[in-house]
């Protein structure tokens, strides 16, 4: 005979731990059949999941309406439906609201966020609907669900939750690269509705198909190109300095990443923005970057003839006027450098002439433009 378990008290029981995990187990693999047993229950649940409803609140519904007559299934027996050899068969997984494939493992799911969208919130319905005494006025309440399986709750049935979430994408995050672009797409309150990877020929194609919404993007290289594409097909464009989206960034750098740190940045009410630039300020704006690099190089020219020419002895103090020393010492009839030097250190002379001549030819061009642009003027005086 078994003997009984005995419990903490020391008293006998009847019934073993074993015992009772074997009988809830069963209990959860009866639910779950519930989905085999009754086809018309599970044609309603891949219908309404189909229209955009999460697992939650089919099972909430169910619960509401269906509760007394015996027609409840809990969130997680949709999951495992949904994931199981009939679920991947319809690909039932492509509408849930994560649109994995394979399901995470529990301690690695997240905290779901706002179910409905804001622009099918409650708040927004008509005020026929407040004083409704029955249920169906206008397409917004659902009749029970032992009545009517197939019905849904919103009006335009025919959407999936792919074009809900674009519809309702308030802030686009575009991390900008060379070829393939990283975009995340929120809502109002910041929620993550969609994240997509495109290649520059892709990019303003789905720009275009979506609503008039809020890009952001870090002010870098050929953002303010980006910019004024965007800006003519609708949208509302915010440049972000990159040193103000790093503290969004979590860890594992890496483009998706980057995308929603930028759309993350864009909402917080503090955040200063980049005003974008037209092209006729960008063509100001390289006219003082030549002359910077032109500068550069003629800095770059004197220093290395008087590091060639200290090795024979031939020192000048640092400067532009200095350097018709070192034009003389070469130059001189009687001069002890060897003949190779002689030359290459003309070659030099030649270069620094030549970078003369472009700075000179580039500060005029400054000084037209200073005419047209006081911003212009004011950094022409700043030389």
């Amino acid at each position: 005979m078994e003997s009984p378990w005995i419990n903490r008290f020391g008293a006998p029981t009847p019934k073993s731990r074993s015992t009772n995990a074997d009988t809830k187990s069963k209990d959860r693999r009866g639910n779950r059949r519930k989905l085999v047993r009754l086809p018309q229950l599970r044609e309603a649940i891949i219908e309404r999941i189909r229209h955009g409803w999460s697992p939650e609140q089919v099972a909430g519904r169910l619960k509401l309406e269906g509760g007394r007559h015996g027609m409840t299934v809990c969130h997680e027996t949709i999951y495992r439906f949904a994931y199981s050899k009939d679920g991947q068969a319809i690909k039932l997984w492509h509408h849930l609201p994560e649109r994995r494939a394979r399901r995470r493992p529990r301690h690695a799911r997240r905290r779901h966020g706002r179910r409905f969208s804001p622009h099918l919130s409650i708040l927004h319905r008509r005020t026929l609907c407040g004083s409704a005494s029955s249920l169906g006025i206008d397409g917004v309440d659902t009749p029970p669900w032992p009545q009517r399986y197939q019905a849904y709750c919103c009006r335009g049935a025919n959407l999936t939750r792919e074009k809900v979430s674009m519809e309702s994408a308030a802030i686009i995050g575009i991390d900008l690269a060379k070829s393939v672009f990283q975009l995340h797409g929120a809502d109002v309150s910041g929620r993550p509705l969609f994240r997509k990877k495109l290649t520059r020929d892709q990019l303003l194609v789905f720009l275009a198909s979506q609503p008039p919404s809020t890009i952001t993007m870090e002010a870098c290289g050929s953002a303010h190109d980006w910019c004024r594409e965007m800006s003519a097909i609708g949208h509302d464009i915010r440049l972000i300095p990159p040193i103000y989206v790093k503290p969004f960034v979590k860890r594992h750098k890496n483009g998706a990443a980057d995308a929603e740190a930028i759309s993350e940045a864009a909402v917080r009410p503090t955040m200063r923005f980049v005003p974008v630039k037209t092209a006729e300020q960008q063509s100001r704006a390289m006219v003082f970057k030549t002359r910077d690099l032109l500068v550069h190089q003629r800095n770059q020219i004197v220093n290395a003839l008087r590091g060639h020419l200290m090795e024979y002895g031939i020192t000048v103090p640092a400067g532009l006027t200095f350097v018709r020393q070192l034009e003389r010492e070469i130059e001189d009839p009687d001069t002890t450098l060897p003949l190779l030097v002689v030359e290459l250190a003309r070659l030099h002379f030649d270069q620094l002439q030549n970078c003369n001549a472009k700075i000179a030819t580039v500060e005029r061009q400054m000084k037209e433009e200073a005419t047209r642009d006081p911003e212009a003027m004011r950094l022409l005086l700043s030389v």
